[in-house]
């Protein structure tokens, strides 16, 4: 996992209580992408991405096959991860690899 701590975060969605869960690295999520039914959260920064509940979110019945097309293809860029609920499961990285701005020091 060393080339994760090396990563700079972006900006993304921070929720200290995520609803539907964070990365497990930064607590962020850049938002979802739905592939039919099923919305994709990303994070971005890390490359990763979990599933929330089918048919949660009603967005994906105005999409079509060409959009889900287009968003499984940025799906198979990313790892499927176990999203945090909370602050307090988030993966500590080393402190002397990354000062609190996420920039290598």
């Amino acid at each position: 996992m060393t080339d994760l701590i090396d990563k700079k975060p972006t900006e993304g969605y921070y929720d200290p209580e995520p609803r539907f869960g964070a990365c497990p690295y930064c607590c962020r999520s850049h938002g979802y992408i739905n592939v039919r039914n099923s919305p994709w959260f990303l994070c971005d920064t890390h490359m990763v991405r979990w599933c929330t509940s089918s048919g949660m979110f009603s967005d994906w019945q105005d999409e079509n096959e060409e959009i889900w097309e287009k968003n499984v293809k940025k799906l198979e860029g990313y790892t499927i991860v176990e999203p945090i609920d909370s602050l307090d499961e988030i993966i500590p990285q080393p402190i002397d690899k990354v000062n609190i701005s996420g920039e290598k020091r």
